[in-house]
């Protein structure tokens, strides 16, 4: 596998799915794969606390049977702080000093490739857009993931 730095725009069900991929929570197969470090996370209307209790409480995946806390603007997961912020402009969020290679873009309100951009102002290389894009390629598994190619921008 590869590691994969990434920061998660909007607290939604696939960012939560993201996450949980990366604590070898839910599908141990996706974890082999895919060695992926959730460094942040970026949703200007839902507090830590109810973060972590979506988190802990998931009605797909169960109850999180290890320790999930948020102190000091991070989000703890069994040790592992994500930082947290709460801002509308994708372009203040220092990713580059967090390590953030990939922006997980599921807000739904940066999807096409000059809102999604922003994202990349602030240090990611890429940005993955989760909705559908009036301007992007759009890639479904099993569907037509042979059409991707690493050089896209």
């Amino acid at each position: 596998g590869f590691s994969l730095y990434s920061l998660v725009q909007r607290w939604s069900r696939l960012a939560l799915t993201v996450l949980v991929a990366s604590v070898a929570w839910c599908c141990a197969f996706a974890c082999i794969v895919l060695d992926i470090e959730v460094v942040g996370i970026n949703d200007p209307e839902i507090e830590g606390d109810y973060m972590a209790y979506m988190f802990i409480h998931d009605s797909v995946h169960g109850l999180f049977k290890g320790h999930c806390e948020v102190k000091d603007k991070k989000f703890i997961v069994d040790g592992h702080e994500i930082a947290t912020f709460a801002t509308k402009d994708p372009k203040t969020i220092p990713r580059g000093s967090l390590g953030a290679e990939v922006v997980i873009e599921s807000s739904g309100f940066f999807t096409t490739q000059e809102g999604a951009s922003g994202h990349l102002a602030g240090g990611a290389k890429r940005v993955v857009i989760t909705g559908p894009s009036p301007d992007t390629p759009t890639f479904v598994m099993g569907v037509n993931e042979d059409k991707y190619d690493a050089g896209m921008t």
